[in-house]
């Protein structure tokens, strides 16, 4: 299991739950993440202890995506984040149609579909797409 790759289907999971519960405030639960993220990894046998890594990087994922200002959290254990909603950069991006994907969908509704939904690389490239636009957002409102 690569690192970036399970980071950007933990991003992809994480905004998926803010976006489908959107204006409201939702719970992110860690492990349910972790849970998620290991569906796209199939051939990958997780353990206790790869399993662990795994909720320990959605946990972090989350920690990044608050400090990059997609995300805001009110309260925070280890296994959750509460009071959950996207920043109004987050809910602008997720309601992009990028020409690169080939889609007529948002990527919101793109990240909101699961593993059956969305393939692993569908998902890697929807949420590098938005990364990359976050990136080209922050830098034009730095200007």
């Amino acid at each position: 299991m690569n690192n970036i790759e399970a980071f950007n289907l933990a991003v992809k999971e994480i905004l998926g739950v803010c976006y489908e519960g959107f204006p409201r405030p939702v719970c992110v639960n860690h492990y349910y993440i972790a849970g998620k993220v290991s569906e796209y990894f199939s051939e990958f046998q997780f353990d206790n202890e790869s399993s662990m890594e795994l909720h320990k990087l959605c946990r972090s994922t989350a920690d990044w995506l608050e400090k990059a200002d997609y995300i805001w959290a009110e309260h925070k254990t280890a296994q959750e984040f509460g009071s959950v909603t996207l920043t109004p950069k987050a809910f602008e991006l997720l309601n992009l149609i990028p020409e690169s994907l080939k889609s007529s969908e948002s990527l919101g509704s793109i990240l909101i579909g699961g593993v059956k939904e969305t393939s692993k690389a569908g998902a890697l490239a929807a949420i590098r797409v938005l990364l990359s636009e976050g990136v080209k957002l922050a830098i034009k409102s730095a200007t």
